[in-house]
């Protein structure tokens, strides 16, 4: 049996995914997160080392080793990152694979779904929006962190569940401190951030951003927000429509690369959609098509979006390149692999 493993590593955690020759699944296990600028290099090689016995001792073969392995990791590109992590694996586990091969999540994200050109738009607590093309190279958006980056991903991305809790911090303090009008309340902004960060007052934040810096834990209160939302909170709602604004933004530059590239007849392009900021589209939506009815005319394309999002881990997608890269098998894309989120008609918007 040839094992192929793929591994999805994420910026809140990571998971692995080993498939056989036929692209059936074999084993699977889940750990932390490997995003190497967070971890340093050591600990990264420990988690991924940890994740990958985890699956192969439900492996139901006496093959307990795997053919290939492709990591789809957060935080990694090509070049010397990408070299130090494989020789410091290498090091500490041998025998790990007959061929590792690193890509970026937006790959792995990719080859889960489709082997057509497509938009990759990543956001939870990190994001990346990328055109892809059929041989895999690709036009990236953003990429610059949370203090370059803002508007839409973790070192690698732009942090839009970030963006969003930063966001709504920064406007209730200026609301508080009366420095922009403001007619609506703002006492369930204020309990759910005094609730989530333990302070009892504004001043308690200053240790959160400057002592305590933990991105993830700031991120995490874009889930209460979205609950405010809910319930028709004016600041919430503003601050949520505001990130679709950005979403779009990444999506309409990666769209300008795509429609100077594909066919003039092209009537769909695929935008797969990954995050836990998506299950909340329904509040994201008017700020995405905003953007999009302001900035489609200039694209010389009018044809349709279709969201999908991801219903698997991209650590399929990584299996997938594993096999693709180093073999003649031609592993199937999984059939459930997305599920239709969104079809946004330009020409009639």
């Amino acid at each position: 049996m040839v094992l192929f493993g793929g591994i999805e590593g994420g910026s809140s955690n990571s998971r692995i995914v080993i498939l056989d020759e036929f692209g059936s699944v074999v084993s699977s296990a889940e750990g932390p997160h490997t995003n190497q600028w967070l971890l340093g290099i050591d600990e990264t090689v420990r988690r991924l080392t940890e994740l990958i016995n985890a699956a192969l001792k439900d492996v139901a073969s006496p093959e307990r080793e795997l053919s290939h392995l492709c990591m789809a990791l957060s935080g990694v590109d090509e070049g010397e990152t990408t070299r130090d992590l494989l020789a410091a694996l290498k090091a500490v586990k041998p025998e790990i694979a007959k061929t590792i091969d690193v890509c970026n999540d937006a790959i792995g994200t990719y080859l889960t779904v489709t082997n057509e050109p497509a938009l990759v738009l990543i956001s939870g607590t990190g994001s990346i929006c990328s055109y892809i093309r059929k041989d895999l190279s690709c036009a990236r958006i953003g990429g610059y962190g949370h203090l370059l980056g803002d508007g839409g991903s973790d070192f690698v991305h732009s942090l839009v569940a970030y963006w969003i809790a930063h966001q709504t911090i920064l406007k209730f303090l200026e609301i508080e401190e009366g420095l922009i009008e403001w007619n609506c309340g703002v006492e369930n902004v204020r309990r759910i951030i005094y609730k989530h960060f333990r302070v009892e007052n504004s001043k308690g934040l200053l240790l959160t951003f400057y002592n305590n810096f933990d991105k993830s834990h700031i991120a995490r209160l874009c889930e209460h927000i979205v609950q405010e939302a809910r319930t028709k909170d004016n600041l919430c709602l503003e601050i949520l429509h505001g990130a679709g604004v950005q979403l779009g933004r990444h999506v309409i530059a990666a769209l300008r690369h795509a429609t100077k590239e594909i066919p003039p007849s092209t009537n769909t392009i695929l935008v797969i959609c990954c995050g836990k900021v998506f299950l909340s589209w329904d509040l994201l939506r008017s700020g995405f098509c905003a953007v999009l009815r302001e900035s489609a005319p200039r694209l010389n394309w009018s044809g349709r979006l279709s969201l999908v999002r991801l219903c698997l881990s991209a650590g399929y997608g990584a299996a997938r390149l594993a096999a693709r890269l180093n073999t003649t098998f031609d592993l199937p894309v999984p059939l459930d692999s997305s599920k239709l989120l969104d079809c946004i008609d330009l020409l009639t918007m």
